[in-house]
């Protein structure tokens, strides 16, 4: 078989920019065709997008000073780093992925998390809809696959996990439409990207002719082909909470081996799509509070928060030794009108969540006693993550005004001779782009 490259990666790191940001652990490319490349003068032809799963900027500060030969040392550079820049709340997970892609928060973006609560839809599997809408829960994560327990997300791939290369680069193939919250309009099951209200920058790339790719964690990141589903044209999303070794049932996530292999996969899958394939090769719970309630009253959530406050609540320490917290272990509740506020919206939207809690420092919630740390909370060094754009020939220069990592998306763009004003989150909510330069006074 005669294999022919999609598009042309660069051949020299002259027409390449790499950003580099910190929240969820995921990778994209987009590149100018030749055809058009002549249009856009500022010689950046490709972007590689690399977002690292809890990474701060303390981490990143820490690992150059250690490493200073290390390829990050070498991207600081010749690089722009960001040296106070912050993610919207909460970022973990969906929302912390979305700002990157989209330039804007939940409050226009409409994902608050991976897995919330709609009070304006119908559950999954729901075939006629009449009556009031009783409100669903809306899963866009790894509960959305064909078969979660396989790295292949059901696509029913032979010789796994060493042939997951092959998994499909439509994502569609391996979600299931049963498990998705249902349109009261429409009375069709709401997918991932057409939950999303805002274009992202793979809308925009694939509308001035580009070509896009994206890996992640879970099929669900289909949420970045945009309300128009044309953004991506090459997912690669093997399924991180799949089951990796059969005699315990834990997943990619348990074990640095075994996670150091399920991301082995997903680099080798984007130097593929770098030397211009596709992914195969071939051409082609946390530490915020979020409660919504089926009550949404001001009283019910009132309630909640009172309760929240005046109660202590068990737990353990980082050596699973039993301890008690105060005041449910958050410092801060914002209750009905006060958490529409929070994020910006009219308290009658049906997706923001109707209690958010501020957890204390040093409070993760979760399900068992193995988590030891978390990200995506409120507390500055959850928010404090790096933001790093290697430039060719560029001298390395920090910037330590405050920025945002919705600045990525529309920066991006201004990489690749592109309208930033094109983002509909961008307009809306007037995101800037990145200085390469600090401000002079």
């Amino acid at each position: 078989m005669q294999i022919r490259p999609m598009w042309r990666a660069a051949a020299i790191a002259a027409s390449a920019a790499v950003v580099l940001g910190g929240a969820t652990l995921a990778s994209a490319a987009t590149a100018q065709p030749r055809s058009t490349s002549e249009n856009h003068p500022g010689g950046i032809k490709h972007v590689l997008l690399i977002s690292v799963d809890g990474l701060h900027q303390q981490d990143l500060t820490w690992y150059i000073l250690n490493n200073p030969k290390s390829v990050l040392a070498t991207l600081a550079h010749h690089g722009v780093e960001y040296s106070n820049a912050e993610t919207p709340f909460p970022s973990d997970s969906s929302p912390g992925m979305v700002a990157q892609v989209t330039g804007g928060d939940p409050r226009v973006t409409g994902y608050y998390y991976d897995d919330t609560w709609n009070h304006d839809v119908f559950p999954a599997g729901t075939t006629k809809c009449t009556g009031p809408v009783p409100g669903a829960e809306a899963a866009y994560e790894e509960a959305i696959d064909k078969n979660s327990n396989s790295i292949d997300a059901g696509q029913g791939l032979s010789g796994l996990p060493g042939s997951i290369l092959q998994m499909t680069g439509n994502t569609l193939d391996v979600i299931n439409p049963a498990n998705l919250p249902v349109d009261p309009v429409t009375c069709k099951p709401i997918f991932a990207n057409q939950y999303l209200k805002v274009n992202t920058i793979f809308n925009v790339a694939r509308n001035h002719g580009l070509r896009t790719a994206w890996s992640d964690k879970h099929p669900a990141y289909q949420m970045f082909s945009g309300p128009s589903g044309n953004g991506v044209q090459d997912y690669f999303t093997p399924e991180i909470n799949s089951i990796a070794n059969t005699a315990t049932g834990a997943d990619w996530t348990t074990d640095n081996a075994l996670t150091m292999q399920y991301d082995s996969y997903k680099v080798q899958a984007i130097l593929n799509e770098i030397d211009g394939f596709d992914h195969s090769g071939f051409s082609t719970d946390d530490d915020g509070m979020l409660l919504w309630l089926s009550d949404r009253s001001q009283a019910a959530a009132d309630f909640v928060k009172n309760y929240l406050l005046t109660h202590s609540a068990a737990g353990n320490n980082i050596n699973g030794n039993a301890v008690t917290v105060s005041a449910s272990g958050l410092k801060a509740v914002y209750a009905g009108a006060a958490s529409a506020a929070f994020f910006g919206v009219p308290n009658g939207d049906p997706r923001h969540p109707d209690v958010l809690g501020i957890a204390q420092h040093g409070v993760v919630y979760t399900g068992g006693k193995a988590k030891i740390a978390e990200h995506g909370g409120d507390d500055r060094q959850d928010r404090n993550v790096p933001i790093l754009v290697a430039l060719p020939g560029f001298s390395g220069v920090t910037i330590g005004a405050p920025v945002e990592t919705t600045e990525i998306a529309p920066t991006i763009l201004r990489l690749l001779g592109l309208n930033p004003g094109e983002l509909q989150a961008v307009q809306i909510e007037h995101t800037k782009v990145l200085r390469r330069r600090p401000a002079t006074m």
